[in-house]
């Protein structure tokens, strides 16, 4: 087999940055460390860089130099080499009034200004090699010589760079001036501020020295305190207080010089030089020298008397020969800063003027030059008109020394007039000198067309504003105006309630050795304000307060000088509110702490709308308030106001919660959080959001307690308030059986009434509800009602099979087994039974219903039938029957049939006459008729009846007759009284009336009778409804059982009982209102003064439906056995309802005439019983 061998070659890539420090190095003065590294980056990346780089468990930042000593130990340690450029932490941005300024861009010093380049001002050390300003240079570096000096570079060029560590967390000094006595300390803890000290000691000279004790706090992270005079140089600061100590290292601020006046007086040339920082203290000696480019020897200058900013300064001029005059330097504490385009004036000059090196179009070159002032006297872009000018240019700014320069002129060229117009200052517009050496060309000269003057005196055209050539100088003139204006950085200033400090550039106010008076007032009010002639800006504090519906305008006024048009106003903040706590309020309310921005202490000034009420604000201060937030719920629209100023928010209450829930057959209480007090607020919600209205019985923050409505689903549900959903409860409830209709023996539909048969649980499933009958599972049924919120039960319709006995009914939903209802079929009913000669027998024919052949027993006067032949379920027949039937004592024996154990009767068997002819009839007939000897029965005469024809004829054949009132009267032998059924009511299951029929419309007919049994039945047109009344007469006195109770019927009595739901109607029903109308417009005689109206309410049927109503136990009259006028009768009323299709309710409305004898006892029970019941019609 062929070996093969496999090379494997792996490549490796390491980067290893050439580095000449291997490991940082500690500059002891400062405790900071350094490290260099040589391999170039860009700016941005030498940064990045740093600031990913850890040393001593501190971030490293790009180096930044603050002092001198700090740059010389780099350079004596190696970490910065001659002969390289080392980018430095530093930023190009503008200053507050537009300025391009450098600052540092990181490390403790981050933001601190370094140079502005306009003013030619140095904040801190910085050594500038005739800087120019040209805005994509934005990266400084330092180029490390015997002299190093600061360049600006383009920030994509790559350079070398230090890292620096340490003193993030230290505070640092922003100010230390000797023209103002101050120092200023920043990123100081706040709460060492109050006992703070300071001890500095001057590095070049332990014995120059100053200390602060008192400090004044500027913002809860800065102070400032006045100090004694000092000398220059760098100090080492000691900050204590208690324990905390911090060292740091600081520069004094350096010297700065605003203008240069020359004079020519007598052979000696005087400058009068004015600055800040350069003041001469004779206490130190001479700390602060002069030299001018072209004089090394110096300058000899003294404080001038009366001025607080100006020096004058003497040389000899037989001795020295006069040159340039930049740049100028000035040294002090032994550090040198140079100054490259102070303003000046010059001999017989009438005005200041300075040259600017940038590399910008005309329209910036404009911009910078009305930015520039010297001192109190703004800039504006000059124009040269004299050879003498640019002498004096080429002369004295060094910044192009040898090079060709470019400066743009403020003017254009009118070619109606063939002459230079100016652009800008107090002459725009006016013809203008302009001086040139060369020939103006003027073909393709426009409006728009710019011009500059190169350093040889030649002028060229620029169209379009493009670049001019070369390097290009921006020529400025200084108080060319004798305007006031004032340019703030903004027409309106929008400042807190809490007052601010604005600053604006003041324009032609003077210089610093003769300035202008300046008045700063607001409706009237001087306003606090410090002017920097310097600078030529006020520093103004604008006063506490709140919004207004207009600004509030700041007026100048400036004592020698007419003012322009100044349009400076100020307006209050909105307030804003950034947060607030506790966030959320339970729904009970409470104290709560609001922090923001531009709120007011003064309570009087403050508004809090909460939704439609307002809150009661307990105290305030400008950043932080507190307020009682109100009982509610959900959101609410919320408006602060601080004065008119307005902050809209929404402030939300705390959720719902829920932690645990209690429940029975009717309530459910759940009990939890946030809840509120308001029911309107509340809803319950299914699963799936479905609003289920419910009744509340209780509502406050923690319990609520509502009605189960009809139509809950088992399943869980949330409680939402205001809009807020709490987490859900799960509700489960046992199905119920409350009422099952009896079928007939031969089968059909029945009707199941009852609670909790939902078909779907509350996330919509299915709940697979199932009946049980007699313990089979039924296969089909049908649900024919659903309960709606307002108090429906479930209908479930059935069709039976035909049957006989007792049965059982049960239901099992979402696997939940309910109560088991025990019914049965429909008792038998025995209605006729023929009679039979009791001494030869013969068959009984029985008619009745619910006859059936199961179990079934027949039975006449307590004998059982031996034979029993069933011909269909409402006729039956008992063969042979005989002798022996108990009869009572009207001589009517009880026929009673059982089927199934069920059982029903009625008293309706007699016997024929005896066929005994030995016998003579009965009292022979009592002379009330003749006797049939055949049979041994009388034959009575129309007026006697009973078997010795003794008895009155009471048999009343004629039909019943309404009375016209409501009641039904009936009539016929000695039967004479009235049924005060006045009307039936038809109502829906909500319990709304739908039909209404007036018993005066029934029409009634006679079914059948027997002696002591009568069965009427009544029809009404056009409708379906029939009335069926079955009345028996009691001849003897005996008890009745009706209804489930025991009635004693006295002698020749009839009894009326009514047992059912039992309620007074309102007076406001109708038929109370039109009873009481027909009773007041009858005649008196017929009057009736009814005092209640009640109705009985049935169960829902389909075919029909028995009233069995016992008004006795709410009338007990007293019952007497003689049928005297003043008599009350008890009457046994069964009324049978039947209609064609449909299921409905009847309410029978029954009248009631007032009697004395029962008024009071009346009005009780019915008082007591309507108030149970009458919120069912």
């Amino acid at each position: 087999m062929e070996k093969r061998r496999f090379l494997f070659v792996f490549l490796f890539s390491i980067l290893i940055p050439f580095v000449k420090c291997q490991t940082p190095i500690k500059y002891n003065l400062n405790n900071h460390s350094y490290q260099s590294f040589s391999n170039a980056l860009n700016f941005q990346d030498a940064q990045t860089f740093c600031s990913n780089q850890i040393y001593n468990e501190t971030k490293g930042y790009l180096a930044t130099i603050t002092f001198q000593e700090e740059l010389a130990y780099l350079i004596s340690k190696g970490v910065m080499v001659s002969g390289q450029s080392y980018w430095i932490g530093t930023k190009l941005g503008t200053s507050k009034i537009g300025h391009p300024l450098w600052s540092y861009s990181n490390g403790p010093e981050k933001n601190l200004n370094v140079y502005n380049v306009l003013t030619d001002q140095c904040f801190t050390y910085c050594i500038w090699q005739d800087p120019i300003f040209d805005p994509t240079l934005s990266g400084l570096s330092v180029q490390v010589s015997t002299t190093p000096k600061y360049f600006p570079q383009n920030p994509s060029t790559a350079l070398n760079f230090v890292c620096e560590w340490g003193g993030d967390n230290d505070p640092y000094v922003t100010l230390l001036s000797r023209s103002e006595n101050k120092i200023i300390i920043n990123n100081l803890p706040p709460s060492i501020i109050p006992s703070m000290k300071v001890y500095s000691v001057c590095n070049t000279d332990s014995s120059i020295n100053f200390s602060c004790n008192s400090f004044v706090s500027i913002t809860n992270t800065s102070a400032y305190c006045m100090i004694s005079s000092f000398r220059p140089g760098l100090y080492s600061i000691k900050i204590t207080s208690g324990s905390t100590v911090f060292n740091i290292v600081s520069m004094v601020e350096p010297p700065w010089v605003t203008s240069i006046d020359i004079a020519i007086d007598q052979g000696t040339d005087q400058y009068l030089m004015t600055g800040k920082n350069i003041n001469i203290d004779t206490n130190f000696g001479l700390d602060l020298s002069f030299n001018l480019a072209s004089i090394p020897a110096g300058l000899n200058c003294w404080p001038k008397g009366g001025t607080k900013y100006t020096l004058s300064c003497t040389i000899n001029i037989q001795t020295q020969n006069l040159g340039k005059a930049y740049p100028l330097s000035v040294t002090a504490g032994g550090v040198t800063t140079k100054f490259y385009r102070t303003p000046m004036i010059n001999g017989t000059d009438t005005f200041f003027y300075s040259v600017i090196k940038t590399n910008v179009t005309y329209e910036d070159a404009q911009n910078l030059a009305s930015m520039i002032h010297m001192e109190g006297l703004q800039g504006q872009l000059g124009v040269i008109p004299t050879q003498k000018v640019l002498n004096s240019i080429n002369k004295d700014f060094s910044s192009f020394t040898g090079v060709k320069f470019d400066m743009w002129q403020s003017v254009n060229y009118s070619t109606a007039t063939s002459e230079f117009e100016n652009l800008v200052g107090p002459n725009i517009g006016k013809p203008q000198t302009v001086f040139y050496n060369n020939t103006l060309s003027t073909a393709g000269v426009t409006g728009n067309s710019r011009f500059y003057l190169d350093n040889l005196g030649a002028i060229h055209t620029s169209n379009n504003d493009i670049q001019a050539n070369n390097y290009s100088g921006i020529y400025i003139m200084y108080g060319q105006s004798n305007i006031f204006t004032v340019t703030p950085l903004s027409q309106l200033y929008l400042i807190p309630t809490s007052g601010t400090i604005i600053q604006v550039v003041l324009n032609n106010i003077g210089t610093a050795n003769n300035q202008d008076t300046v008045n700063i007032t607001s409706n009237g009010v001087v306003l606090p304000n410090s002017i920097d002639i310097l600078h030529s800006t006020a520093t103004i504090t604008l006063p506490a307060g709140v919004g207004g519906n207009s600004a509030v305008p700041i007026t100048f006024k400036n004592t020698k000088k007419t003012s322009g048009n100044i349009d400076l106003r100020y307006q209050y903040n909105k307030p804003i509110i950034v947060s607030w706590s506790p966030l959320q309020q339970p729904t009970s309310g409470g104290l709560t702490q609001f922090d923001g921005t531009d709120f007011f202490p003064d309570k009087t000034q403050l508004t809090f709308e909460f939704g439609m009420s307002t809150l009661t604000i307990v105290n305030s201060t400008y950043t932080r308030m507190f307020a009682n937030i109100p009982v509610g719920v959900g959101k609410v629209w919320t408006n602060l106001f601080v004065g008119t100023q307005i902050f809209t928010f929404l402030y939300t209450y705390q959720n719902p919660t829920i932690s645990n829930t209690e429940k029975n057959s009717t309530v459910i209480d759940v009990y939890g959080t946030n809840f509120g007090i308001f029911p309107s607020s509340i809803r319950i919600l299914t699963e799936g959001g479905e609003h289920i209205p419910v009744v509340f019985n209780t509502v406050d923050h923690t319990h609520i307690q509502f009605q189960v409505p009809p139509a809950f689903r088992n399943g869980n549900y949330s409680v939402e308030v205001g809009g807020q959903l709490s987490n859900t409860f799960g509700v489960q409830f046992i199905p119920s059986i409350t009422f099952v209709n009896s079928p007939p023996v031969t089968g059909g539909a029945i009707t199941i009434e009852g609670w909790n048969f939902a078909q779907l649980d509350t996330n919509n499933q299915s709940t697979s509800p199932k009946l049980y009958l007699n313990g089979n599972q039924l296969n089909s049924f049908t649900y024919i009602q659903t309960p709606n919120a307002t108090g429906q039960s479930y209908l479930i319709e059935y069709t039976i099979p035909a049957g006989t006995g007792y049965l059982s009914l049960s239901a099992i939903v979402d696997n939940l087994s309910s109560n088991v209802y025990n019914f049965s079929y429909q008792y038998p009913t025995v209605i006729e039974a023929n009679s039979i000669y009791k001494e030869i027998g013969g068959d009984v024919s029985i008619t009745g219903s619910n006859f059936a052949t199961t179990n079934l027993i027949v039975g006449i006067g307590g004998i059982n039938c031996a034979t029993v032949q069933y011909i269909n379920s409402t006729n039956l027949i008992c063969k042979n029957f005989g002798d022996g039937a108990a009869l009572n004592n009207n001589g009517i024996a009880y026929v009673n049939v059982t089927v199934d154990s069920l059982e029903g009767g009625a008293y309706l068997f007699t016997y024929l006459t005896s066929t005994n002819t030995s016998q003579p009839c009965n009292h022979q007939c009592s002379n009330g008729g003749t006797c049939n000897n055949a049979t041994g029965f009388c034959v009575c005469t129309a007026q006697w009846e009973g078997l010795d024809c003794l008895t009155p004829k009471k048999n009343n054949t004629t039909p019943p007759i309404p009375d016209g009132n409501g009641g039904t009267i009936i009539v016929g032998g000695g039967l004479n009284f009235t049924i005060a059924i006045t009307h039936l009511r038809e109502i829906d299951p909500t319990f709304t009336s739908i039909k209404t029929l007036p018993m005066t419309n029934i029409k009634w007919y006679k079914r059948q009778n027997t002696s002591s049994s009568y069965l009427f039945a009544g029809e009404f047109d056009g409708e379906t409804v029939t009335v069926s009344l079955n009345m028996t007469i009691y001849y003897q006195r005996q008890n009745v059982e009706f209804a489930g109770e025991i009635i004693e019927m006295a002698d020749n009595s009839m009894n009326r009982i009514v047992k059912s739901s039992v309620v007074a109607l309102s007076k406001d029903d109708p038929l109370y209102q039109e009873q009481q109308q027909n009773n007041t417009s009858s005649s008196s005689d017929s009057k009736q003064q009814f005092l209640y109206m009640t109705a009985i309410q049935t169960s829902p049927f389909r075919n029909s439906v028995i009233i069995d109503p016992n008004f006795s136990s709410l009338i007990s009259p007293t019952t007497k056995s003689n049928c005297s006028s003043d008599e009350k009768w008890k009457l046994i009323v069964i009324i049978v309802c039947s209609v064609v299709g449909g299921i409905f309710a009847v309410a029978l409305i029954v009248l009631y005439a007032r009697h004395r004898i029962l008024r009071q006892q009346l009005q009780r029970r019915l008082s007591s019983y309507s108030s149970s019941t009458s919120d069912k019609l």
